[in-house]
């Protein structure tokens, strides 16, 4: 249930003035979008095997056919977090009840479209008690599947690898020497002369969902 605010009372003529007078047109907005980092667990999972990870095959562009965390725009009336979970429901058909935030995604060319900001979220899911877990694509999403994932924090270069059938996506991390406690996963380029071209992952989810595993592994020693 959202929280509903007592409206906000000017405190003098000139305040009102100011606040009739404002325009938010005046200054530079981005654009806001939520993603979310759907993880199940069973009972197997130690902190590295035993997890699946919820993705869409993105069916427009930018990354047309490029697989992708479940996520959209935020809409006019409702809060972020309820923006994940619709993102969520309409693409996937996937319904949770709980997130937790893994950061907010601001880099300046995170987004080919332009100036646009992602709130990041995990929600996590228990193979034995989300027995309707089954998902189907919706809305702009091409396709959406659960992949296994084996997440390898060790060494300088940890490694986050999806698999689902034939498909395999791999992606190696460094770690950032800006955030320190916890330590924060970048990924490493991957070699884009490579031949055969791997599957990617598209815009920084990759990113995120390397963090949202760190996250994972802390939650549930």
């Amino acid at each position: 249930m959202n929280v509903k605010y007592s409206p906000y009372i000017p405190e003098s003529d000139e305040e009102r003035e100011f606040l009739a007078l404002y325009r938010q047109k005046n200054y530079p907005r981005p654009s806001v979008t939520a993603d979310v980092a759907a993880i199940r667990i069973g009972e197997s999972w130690n902190g590295r095997t035993g997890a699946e990870v919820l993705l869409i095959r993105r069916g427009q562009f930018p990354y047309r056919n490029c697989w992708a965390l479940p996520g959209g725009f935020f809409q006019n009336g409702e809060t972020i977090e309820e923006c994940a979970l619709r993102e969520l429901r309409e693409e996937t058909n996937l319904e949770v009840h709980s997130l937790r935030q893994i950061a907010c995604f601001s880099r300046p060319d995170r987004d080919p479209r332009g100036w646009i900001i992602s709130n990041a979220f995990l929600a996590v899911l228990h193979s034995d008690a989300a027995p309707n877990s089954n998902v189907q694509a919706g809305d702009d999403a091409a396709d959406a599947r659960w992949f296994q994932a084996e997440f390898h924090p060790e060494g300088e270069t940890p490694e986050l690898r999806l698999t689902c059938g034939s498909i395999c996506i791999s992606q190696k991390f460094r770690v950032s020497p800006t955030f320190t406690s916890p330590a924060w996963l970048l990924p490493v380029t991957a070699d884009s002369a490579a031949s055969p071209i791997p599957e990617r992952l598209a815009f920084d989810h990759a990113e995120i969902l390397g963090n949202a595993f760190r996250i994972l592994r802390g939650i549930t020693k």
